[in-house]
């Protein structure tokens, strides 16, 4: 089982990381793919259309290779114009999202990549795979939903809680970041069968689920082992043996 992940951040952090799982049984092998041209800091006068054929490119070949899970909010399901609202919430978060206790789509610090991202479908006409190779991720709340402790591995503060983490979830040797951790979570979510998945009952949604959340029934492995690789290197390698 084969399955990118991609933990989206905002064009001018430079702070997205794409990877690539591969599972066998209870052994998972994951690779942090580097320098493509969605981990590229962008300036905030580049040529969006410029950089949406790089982008929607990426996306094009790693779904021809396999699926794919995003951390990011895909299907809005109508926000921020959602239609009978009845109760306050629904204003910012579709029904998942308060599930979860995810961030609405438009907060601060996920408004920007949550634009990117619809851009990207948008350039790409990518809708007609969401929910079939395409995925919306969450490994917040994957995390949450399956009791691994987390604490704040996020940011500077959290390396000891992020080294926790890895070790946790068997992730050797551990990473550095939090965007590295979130981007196998989410490879890891797409690459799972679909009897993997919990369903709108167990996550207790009230209302409609958005096409194509995931959130995995475990991300336990007897090892997960890390490397890196140049983004360009090893889809050429993985496309030719295709």
């Amino acid at each position: 089982m084969l399955g990118f992940g991609i933990d989206l951040a905002g064009y001018t952090t430079g702070k997205t990381t794409l990877a690539v799982v591969e599972i066998n049984g209870r052994l998972a092998e994951a690779t942090l793919l580097r320098d493509s041209p969605l981990s590229k800091k962008r300036k905030s006068s580049d040529s969006l259309r410029q950089v949406l054929e790089q982008e929607t490119e990426v996306l094009r070949r790693c779904l021809a290779i396999a699926p794919v899970a995003v951390d990011v909010p895909i299907d809005l399901q109508g926000l921020p114009f959602p239609a009978n609202p009845e109760r306050i919430w629904q204003l910012t978060r579709r029904p998942i999202d308060r599930a979860v206790n995810a961030m609405p789509a438009f907060a601060d610090r996920i408004g920007a990549p949550t634009a990117r991202f619809a851009a990207i479908m948008r350039a790409g006409s990518f809708e007609a795979a969401l929910g079939e190779r395409l995925f919306e991720a969450y490994p917040a709340a994957t995390l949450k939903t399956l009791k691994i402790e987390a604490r704040q591995y996020k940011g500077k503060e959290g390396a000891q809680a992020l080294s926790a983490l890895c070790a946790a979830l068997k992730i050797t040797p551990p990473v550095d970041n939090d965007d590295d951790i979130d981007a196998i979570i989410c490879a890891i979510t797409a690459a799972v069968p679909t009897d993997a998945i919990h369903d709108a009952a167990a996550l207790k949604v009230e209302g409609p689920m958005p096409k194509g959340f995931r959130i995995p029934k475990s991300l336990s492995f007897d090892k997960v082992d890390v490397r890196s690789a140049a983004f360009d290197t090893w889809m050429s390698a993985r496309e030719v043996a295709a």
